[in-house]
């Protein structure tokens, strides 16, 4: 019997304690969109989703979902994780989809969205954001994230585009943002590309 459409599932949060009570939400839930929660978890291993969609719970970030136990073989799995968007190494980055980049070091991470990227300080004609998009290099590609349903792509700094980019810091609108990057040792930087 292949895989239903949807299934009803209970989500509820994992950030309650002992005293606090969350509402226990249910829904209808498209089995793709199970699958890639499972994937963000597990990975797109077939064996491993086939567990948990037998298993019937599953936690993803602060929220966990639980569902009827699912009968189903690890053919009819591998099958539907086969149609879930998969790794595609030779994929260019397209800058201009992207919409958050992660600038990293040995004890920094620091989250840039696109809007706080482009904000642009008074009387400036350029942004913190059109360097980053294609101005340090070419990133090479990372991973896809299930969880961010988005390609991932990764540059690590020399000297020279590390100072680059310490220099445009500058032309962020936000000043505790400006003085956290040039305060920390960013040494490598993701973007987050969705399909």
């Amino acid at each position: 019997m292949p895989l239903p459409r949807t299934i009803r599932v209970k989500i509820s949060s994992e950030a309650a304690g002992a005293i606090d009570f969350t509402p226990v939400v249910s829904s209808e839930m498209a089995v793709m969109e199970l699958l890639e929660l499972a994937a963000s978890a597990a990975g797109a291993d077939a064996a491993r989703i086939h567990h948990l969609l037998t298993h019937g719970s599953l936690v993803s970030g602060s929220s966990r979902f639980r569902w009827e136990r699912l009968e189903c073989t690890l053919e009819e799995v591998a099958e539907a994780v086969r149609l879930l968007p998969q790794p595609e190494p030779d994929r260019p980055c397209a800058f201009e989809r992207c919409v958050r980049v992660v600038l990293r070091g040995p004890s920094a991470r620091i989250e840039i969205d696109r809007q706080a990227g482009t904000a642009r300080r008074f009387l400036r004609r350029s942004s913190f954001w059109s360097l980053l998009m294609g101005g340090l290099g070419s990133p090479r590609y990372s991973c896809y994230s299930y969880r961010e349903r988005a390609d991932q792509y990764t540059l690590d700094l020399d000297p020279q585009a590390r100072a680059r980019m310490l220099s445009a810091a500058a032309l962020l609108r936000y000043p505790a943002l400006t003085r956290q990057i040039r305060a920390a040792a960013i040494d490598r930087i993701d973007w987050i590309v969705p399909r």
